[in-house]
């Protein structure tokens, strides 16, 4: 299975992985011998790659994905805390919501139009400033403009125990094509 790598995602790159003869994106059937392919748009900022850039991972797995149900998260969350709120959210797996609790911190950044392109192996090395705008809520709310890119804040805090992994789901896909986030993993260890 691949996925965007977070970074990626953080620039409002999309970037899936495209096999021939396979009729699924980021799947890799058993035993495929053959050319991958990326398919890209990046929707943000301009963005140099160069030869040896990472945009997309491969999540190898021996088994099938064994998703653990609401008992059994809070059963680890008893021994190994997964959730760092006043409320514990574990319902249909652990819940992630957006912090607009308080009018005077920031809770989310919009992608700011930018002339400058971004060169996607620098780290560390471009002015925040210069690509983002930090937003904080209104009376407890926050307006999202349409065709525009967030990155919004969580409520919660998280952390996923060494011997698992966590994956983001759609809150409900019955709302269609909707894409509320790109990475799609938490590594074993996350937030330690």
């Amino acid at each position: 299975h691949c996925n965007p790598k977070s970074s990626t995602g953080r620039l409002n790159i999309f970037c899936r992985a495209i096999l021939d003869n396979c009729d699924e994106y980021e799947k890799i059937p058993k035993n495929y011998n053959g050319e991958m392919f990326l398919e890209i748009t990046t929707r943000s900022f301009d963005i140099k790659i160069s030869k040896g850039d990472k945009l997309n991972q491969m999540r190898l797995r021996k088994k099938s994905i064994n998703y653990l149900n609401d008992e059994n998260l809070k059963k680890i969350s008893k021994k190994t805390k997964l959730i760092f709120t006043k409320k514990k959210i574990i319902e249909n797996g652990l819940r992630v919501s957006v912090d607009l609790s308080n009018d005077n911190k920031i809770c989310a950044y919009v992608a700011r139009n930018s002339l400058s392109n971004i060169n996607f192996s620098k780290i560390n090395f471009y002015e925040i400033k210069k690509f983002w705008k930090p937003l904080k809520p209104t009376n407890n709310s926050l307006i999202i403009e349409k065709n525009k890119f967030y990155i919004l804040k969580s409520k919660e805090k998280i952390r996923i125990p060494s011997n698992l992994a966590g994956e983001m789901i759609p809150y409900d896909t019955g709302i269609g094509d909707f894409r509320a986030h790109y990475a799609g993993f938490f590594d074993p260890g996350f937030g330690d």
